[in-house]
């Protein structure tokens, strides 16, 4: 039976008429770029009728702004049901939006919504839960060690989370000393650390590997605050994006400015250091997911737009 044909006789979405507002689940809260989402809507309209023109949902993104709507997407006929409500209805998203164009990874709102009893009147907004989209970034690790840092954001890794095989090992720097060493599948979870973003580790394989990285490129200025012991020190520094960029472009990220002048990154392959010293002739690329160190001869804060 088609909705225009139908007369209930009811006022449109007259508040009594439901017996609570509809809810969306998911079943997760974090997704791979092109992973189908499932999401369930549950209406609680005292109705034998019900239809995916009854319950629907949107999509919005971190702006608010609506970039899938089911409707849009799906004829819409009512239909009968001896369900008794409050009635689920499943339904899956491709991560595309009402242009059929693949969303950008970060993080998306889903409303869950009841059409009512004329499709035309006004929807009943119910909850929604939030999920987040991340693409993957695959760091290459030879064998031996490697320097390494974060290019996306978000997935809140742990040196015990990185996919790493056992006996693999990762070690942080406090700008003196190495403070933190966890060896995988043997260190006990109290030496487990958080994967700071805008950190450099340093991490050892014995065997190559690849580090499928998830998270979100940042969307705003990016930054970081320094403390060197008197007299300066070398800090571990990793950039939160999927730009390459040039050695002699880190200098002025930094303030107040001289506060650096030297950078640093380790060649796994060769075991060797290349230096920028404020020459063109020492200008190097910097990798994402590659880390380098910067000589810092004070406190200072490093600030940069991804």
């Amino acid at each position: 039976m088609a909705l225009a044909s139908l007369s209930l006789g009811v006022v449109n979405n007259a508040a009594d008429r439901y017996d609570g507002l509809p809810t969306v689940t998911t079943d997760k809260d974090v997704y791979l770029a092109g992973q189908t989402l499932s999401i369930n809507v549950t209406c609680y309209v005292p109705s034998e009728f019900s239809s995916t023109g009854q319950c629907y949902f949107t999509v919005e993104d971190a702006l608010g702004n609506t970039i899938y709507d089911l409707r849009n997407h799906v004829g819409v006929f009512w239909v009968l049901t001896s369900l008794v409500p409050p009635k689920t209805f499943s339904f899956n998203w491709d991560q595309k939006d009402d242009a059929g164009q693949q969303v950008k990874s970060g993080n998306y709102e889903i409303w869950g919504y009841e059409a009512g009893f004329q499709f035309w009147g006004p929807p009943l907004v119910g909850n929604s839960t939030s999920v987040l989209i991340v693409q993957t970034y695959n760091v290459s690790l030879v064998p031996g060690w490697n320097m390494v840092s974060l290019p996306l954001v978000g997935f809140g890794y742990r040196a015990s989370t990185l996919g790493l095989l056992t006996g693999d090992i990762v070690t942080g720097w406090n700008g003196s000393a190495y403070n933190q060493i966890y060896v995988i599948g043997r260190s006990p979870a109290r030496n487990d650390f958080a994967i700071l973003e805008n950190t450099g580790y340093w991490i050892f394989v014995n065997v190559a590997e690849t580090l499928p990285l998830n998270g979100v490129v940042p969307t705003g200025p990016q930054s970081r605050s320094i403390t060197v012991p008197p007299g300066g020190g070398w800090v571990l520094i990793g950039l939160n994006s999927l730009k390459t960029w040039h050695a002699s472009d880190i200098p002025a990220m930094f303030s107040p400015p001289g506060s650096v002048n030297v950078v640093a990154r380790y060649d796994p392959v060769t075991g060797m250091y290349k230096t920028y010293i404020g020459t063109v002739r020492t200008d190097f690329l910097l990798f994402p997911g590659q880390a380098f160190f910067v000589w810092c001869n004070q406190n200072c804060t490093m600030t940069y737009n991804p």
